[in-house]
């Protein structure tokens, strides 16, 4: 009854192969859901060039005129 017999082998190996190549594509299609669902990578913001005031010293930047108050 539970004897081994090439059948029942091949019928196994071939239930395993099914099962490996299922997980392996189920794998691939999450790994492709995941990288379309990701948000882009965030740009780091520009710098930009400050311009330290003649009377307060605060920083500003450039092309914007100081409201100090002396």
């Amino acid at each position: 009854m539970f004897g081994l017999s090439l059948t029942k082998l091949l019928l196994l190996a071939a239930v395993a192969a099914i099962l490996w190549y299922g997980f392996k594509a189920v794998r691939r299609r999450d790994r492709r859901r995941a990288e379309v669902a990701q948000p882009p990578k965030s740009v780091p913001p520009a710098t930009e060039l400050m311009v330290k005031c003649s009377v307060c010293g605060t920083y500003n930047p450039s092309g914007v005129v100081c409201t100090h108050r002396p």
